[in-house]
């Protein structure tokens, strides 16, 4: 016997479609960072950051607002003797591998003021 999961398949209706696309429009406007936790950044950084996860820390923060949780992340990758967002000296060589093409250098700033503070 073949069992069809679409056989009571039934479109969005527009109620539906319009929470789908409030909620989409919701979530594309929270400031995250692009990186996809490739590493090929971090192998080479002298200062041993561990970049992406440093940028899911700052994702974390501007997505949930929770303080606690990202910084008790960070804390965390300190313990363990990566360095500190803001230890990054420009040396540019993360953003020379970069896949995404991130303003590395730029985001770690940034992420150094929220989270080293």
């Amino acid at each position: 016997m073949f069992f069809s999961r679409f056989a009571d398949f039934e479109p969005l209706s527009e109620s539906e479609r319009a929470l789908v696309d409030k909620v989409r429009t919701i979530m594309l406007n929270v400031p995250q960072i692009g990186c996809t936790s490739c590493r090929y950044c971090t192998p080479g950084c002298p200062m041993h950051i561990s970049i992406p996860d440093i940028f899911r820390a700052v994702n974390t923060l501007n997505l949930y607002g929770d303080h606690f949780r990202p910084r008790a992340f960070y804390g965390g990758l300190i313990g363990q003797g990566y360095g500190k967002a803001s230890d990054c000296i420009g040396c540019g060589q993360c953003e020379s591998v970069c896949p995404q093409h991130l303003p590395i250098i730029e985001l770690l700033k940034d992420a150094g003021a929220k989270l080293d503070a």
